[in-house]
């Protein structure tokens, strides 16, 4: 891996069983729960980041919901247009800053297509993704079809990471 993965050092027992996780070629699925703040999105950014520079894979996806803090409602592209994609993409920076890696890497990446952001509620119709690092994160703010959604959508030499943190009454799968 690049020397992006060297910059972050497990802080817990759970961040470094994580982190092996990862790097074992053998789990296709990973699945990390746990509250805000635990890491979850830091390691998988960087894994995923990493895994694109080194040449692992060819993209790193990002599928995440956005969501309404004061009304829980998932917001979509088709109401927030481009302003959906800057908030997602500002996600990345928020996790990364603090000499990770720098806004102009992170905005090549993204133009590059080597880095994707993408709603979780638009991945039908056909689109698979190969040779792909996919990342759903707060698994917990997702509907539980769009989630069997992106597990069919795992192509040839892709892995899955799943984050999620306490669910709400509302949200909470079965």
């Amino acid at each position: 891996m690049s020397s992006l993965l060297d910059k972050i050092k497990p802080m817990s027992i759970g961040q470094e069983r994580f982190l092996n996780a990862l790097k074992d070629s053998r789990n296709e699925i990973v699945g990390v729960f746990g509250p805000t703040g635990t890491g979850k999105s830091l390691i998988s950014c960087v894994y995923g980041i990493s895994s694109v520079l080194a040449g692992t894979y060819k993209r790193f996806i990002i599928a995440r919901p956005v969501v309404d803090v004061s009304t829980g409602k998932s917001l979509t592209p088709e109401e927030l247009g481009d302003l959906y994609y800057k908030i997602a993409s500002a996600y990345l920076e928020d996790i990364l800053e603090g000499g990770l890696m720098d806004r102009e890497e992170i905005t090549k990446l993204l133009q590059e297509g080597k880095v994707m952001v993408t709603d979780v509620s638009y991945l039908r119709g056909g689109r698979t993704f190969d040779d792909s690092l996919i990342f759903l994160d707060d698994a917990q703010s997702t509907q539980p079809e769009n989630a069997a959604e992106i597990l069919m959508r795992i192509g040839r030499n892709s892995r899955l990471i799943i984050a999620g943190g306490p669910s709400a009454p509302e949200t909470t799968w079965c």
